[in-house]
């Protein structure tokens, strides 16, 4: 008989050492996970076998603190589901939680200035420059016909 603890808390898993041939093993190891609040800590105790797969002894869960806190908890073994032999004993650990300080939320500082001045509406869209086009050849003047000058007629008046 050979005994294993696996810890899982989210995607983080570790694993004690194997002791073998004793039936209250204490693994005196350290672990460290990334916590965020809310979370639970899964606890499996396997009897390993060198043959063929390992046995799950016992399994639980414990409710992380939310604050900064150091404790020493014991919790019962509850038997797998779907295990053929029934468990009994109970899981002591020691556990610290500590808490990274947060840097501080960036303040929103509102601008208290006038907005400012509108931009004129010609300034923002120009009208398009208009596209130079060739100047026409000039054109001949042709010279204007001269109007002929009708001679008046005198009139002769004779006295009588």
């Amino acid at each position: 008989y050979q005994r294993r603890v696996h810890g899982v808390l989210g995607k983080q898993r570790h694993r004690t050492k194997t002791i073998e041939k004793n039936l209250n093993p204490s693994w005196q190891e350290t672990f460290e996970f990334q916590v965020t609040q809310g979370q639970e800590l899964f606890i499996e105790v396997f009897d390993w076998d060198a043959v063929g797969d390992n046995d799950r002894l016992g399994e639980c869960t414990f409710q992380l603190p939310t604050e900064t806190k150091q404790g020493t908890t014991t919790i019962p073994l509850k038997t797998p589901a779907g295990e053929k032999h029934a468990c009994t004993g109970n899981i002591t650990f020691s556990y610290t939680i500590k808490l990274e300080a947060k840097e501080p939320e960036p303040k929103v500082v509102k601008d208290v200035s006038p907005p400012p001045a509108p931009i004129p509406h010609e300034y923002v869209n120009p009208p398009p420059a208009p596209i130079p086009q060739e100047a026409p050849p000039p054109k001949k003047e042709e010279p204007t016909p001269k109007k002929k000058k009708k001679k008046k007629k005198k009139k002769k008046t004779q006295l009588k």
